[in-house]
C-alpha cells in the first residue's frame, strides 16, 4: 500500500514542513522513497538548468531530514511542467503514493504554485496524500504551519459503499495493521437522493447501511484497529463530513475520488475535491483502480 512513495517538493522553507510530515509515513512500512522537485519551465524559463544546480544543497538537506525520520530516499530534480512530471515519475516508479502539500481552499501554496496541487490530484491514477499548510503572520513575519504529528492516530474513513470506496478501504486496513489506529467509518445518507420520494424508506435504508458499517468495523478490528466507531449522518455529503470532522477531530481523512457517479469531468465538484479544499486534517485521496 505505501511501499513506494513520491514526495513532491519545491525545496522552499515551507516544503521543509512537508518533508517532516512525510516522515510520519515510516509507521506504515515504506520500502522506497523519492523526493522529487520539478523546475517548472512555465515559471523558470531558461533558468531551469542553473536552478537545478542551485537547489542541489537544499535537496540534500531535505533528504537528510527524511533519513532522520527513518526513511531512506533518493532525490531527483527535473525540468518540465510540475504536475505532469510528478504524475509521470509516480507512474515510472510504480509508486503506491504521492505526497503533496496544499494551502487548502485555494489549492495554492508556496510549495506547489498555482493550480499544480489541484492538477496532480485531478489527473493522478495514484493515491495522493495531501498535507494542508497554513501561512500565518507572527511578529510581522510569515511562517508556515502544518499539523501532522501523528496522522494515523485517528482515521476518518468516508465510504459510499462503491467499488472505489472498497478500494480505499484497503488503505485503512493497511494502516490499522501497522498502527492500531482509532477509526471512524462514516456514510452519509444523501438527502437529495432520498427526499421526497424515498423518505418513507429512510428507516429501512438506515438499517441496511448500519449493518454495512458494522461489517466494515468488524473487519477493521480484525486488522488491528484499536477502536472503531461508525457514523450515519443525513444530509449533504460534504457538509455532513466536514461537520463530523469538527466533531471527532480525526488526524487523517481517507476517501475515494470517484464514488458512485464517477467521471473525470465531475471531479471538480466532487465530494472528495471539496473535502480536500475545506478539511483541516490531512486527506488521502484514493482513485478507483479496477485491478
Amino acid at each position: 500500500m505505501f511501499k513506494r512513495i513520491v514526495i513532491a517538493t519545491d525545496l522552499s522553507p515551507a516544503s521543509d514542513k512537508l518533508v517532516d510530515c512525510a516522515g510520519s509515513l515510516r509507521h506504515v512500512g515504506p520500502e522506497k522513497a523519492w523526493l522529487l522537485h520539478v523546475c517548472d519551465v512555465r515559471e523558470t524559463g531558461g533558468l531551469a538548468e542553473y536552478l537545478k544546480k542551485e537547489h542541489a544543497a537544499v535537496m540534500q538537506r531535505q533528504l537528510a531530514a527524511l533519513k532522520r525520520h527513518g526513511i531512506e530516499a533518493k532525490g531527483e530534480i527535473k525540468q518540465g511542467i510540475a504536475f505532469v512530471e510528478v504524475n509521470r515519475e509516480a507512474s515510472r516508479k510504480k509508486a503506491s503514493l504521492i505526497v503533496i502539500g496544499t494551502h487548502g481552499k485555494g489549492l495554492i501554496s508556496e510549495m506547489l504554485i498555482g493550480s499544480t496541487a489541484f492538477e496532480i490530484i485531478r489527473q493522478s491514477t495514484h493515491p495522493v496524500l495531501i498535507f494542508r499548510h497554513e501561512i500565518i503572520e507572527k511578529e510581522g513575519k510569515k511562517e508556515c504551519r502544518m499539523e501532522c504529528r501523528d496522522p494515523f492516530k485517528h482515521v476518518l474513513f468516508a465510504t459510499d459503499f462503491s467499488k472505489n470506496a472498497a478500494h480505499a478501504q484497503r488503505f485503512v486496513d493497511h494502516i490499522c495493521h501497522y498502527t492500531k489506529s482509532h477509526v471512524t467509518v462514516a456514510h452519509v445518507q444523501e438527502k437529495s437522493r432520498i427526499e421526497p420520494h424515498l423518505k418513507n424508506k429512510l428507516k429501512e435504508f438506515n438499517k441496511i447501511d448500519t449493518t454495512r458499517l458494522n461489517k466494515i468495523a468488524q473487519g477493521l478490528k480484525k486488522r488491528g484497529a484499536k477502536r472503531v466507531d461508525i457514523a450515519l449522518p443525513y444530509g449533504h455529503p460534504v457538509k455532513e463530513l466536514l461537520k463530523l470532522e469538527r466533531k471527532v477531530k480525526p488526524t487523517l481523512i481517507i476517501i475515494g475520488s470517484q464514488g458512485r457517479s464517477w467521471t473525470e469531468e465531475l471531479f471538480l465538484g466532487s465530494v472528495a475535491h471539496n473535502i480536500v479544499r475545506n478539511a483541516k486534517a490531512p486527506v488521502l485521496i484514493v482513485p478507483w483502480h479496477p485491478s
